[in-house]
């Protein structure tokens, strides 16, 4: 068995292959750059990203299809829940403290009020 552990999106991550060879070696050494990539398109804490340049736009902009992808997923979600799940909660979670990655919040887990998110149904994917 091959393990890799590494740190991403805030997160303690853990590859595991059930295999032990040199293939192994090279896919689990593959697994930090994928989840680079993924946050360089989709991290809301990196002004450089994918998304916070779709955000700062307020227009249509080109994007990698792994960000078009996940708008979609997040749409779905919002139609199928009638709205409870939406994607469009950015300055609602600003505005109630969650500004900076989880590992940077306070750890006396203070809660926050509720705030309305803009109406989801404008987004076109």
């Amino acid at each position: 068995m091959r393990t890799l552990e590494f740190r991403a999106m805030g997160s303690h991550m853990l590859a595991v292959l059930d295999r032990d060879d040199e293939a192994a070696d090279a896919q689990l050494a593959a697994v930090p750059a994928w989840f680079e990539e993924w946050e360089q398109q989709m991290s809301r804490f990196r002004p450089d990203s994918d998304l916070m340049r779709l955000n700062a736009a307020g227009h249509a902009e080109q994007v990698p299809d792994a960000l078009l992808k996940v708008v979609r997923v997040a749409l779905q979600a919002a139609r199928e829940s009638a709205g409870l799940v939406r994607p469009t909660v950015l300055d609602a979670l600003a505005a109630a403290g969650y500004d900076r990655s989880f590992d940077q919040l306070p750890a006396d887990g203070a809660s926050v009020a509720a705030l309305p998110a803009p109406d989801w149904r404008g987004v076109a994917p």
